[in-house]
């Protein structure tokens, strides 16, 4: 199976699609308690860039491994000015979108093992030496042994 890729950015959602740019995670009153929008690039340059490279240290590991350190960096530098005293109040919520990307990783993961004990199986069965049991191999000997059957 393909190695398991997830993009933190996508998950907590921080960077604004159309502008490219890290917005601020805080909620706005003006808003009906939405999120502010208000783009930290521009004002708040090293606050983004700090929440880039956190991003993409989150995004090189499995999203288990993020931590509550790390969730708390994020929020502190995707605040704007106003909202900077937010942090407890975003932090939940970055938690809440971790746990959706945890949980499928973990399906990932349950998917992989069962893939691999299929495949032991299948390649035992078809007497295939270890270094043998690639995915494409399997079903090349199947097709074969199906149209020598057939």
């Amino acid at each position: 199976m393909a190695a398991y890729v997830w993009d933190a950015d996508a998950t907590f959602r921080v960077t604004d699609i159309v502008r490219h740019g890290v917005i601020c995670l805080g909620r706005a009153v003006t808003k009906c308690n939405g999120r502010c929008s208000w783009e930290i690039d521009h004002k708040y340059g090293s606050n983004a860039a700090v929440a880039r490279d956190l991003l993409r240290v989150m995004s090189a590991s499995p999203p288990d491994a993020v931590t509550d350190i790390q969730l708390r960096q994020l929020a502190s530098h995707c605040l704007c000015n106003f909202h900077q005293g937010q942090v407890r109040q975003v932090v939940p919520e970055l938690k809440r979108y971790l746990a959706v990307a945890v949980q499928a990783y973990k399906q990932y993961c349950d998917a992989n093992r069962q893939h691999e004990a299929l495949l032991g199986r299948l390649s035992a069965t078809l007497g295939l030496d270890d270094g043998e049991q690639s995915d494409e191999t399997v079903v090349r000997r199947v097709k074969y042994l199906a149209e020598m059957a057939g």
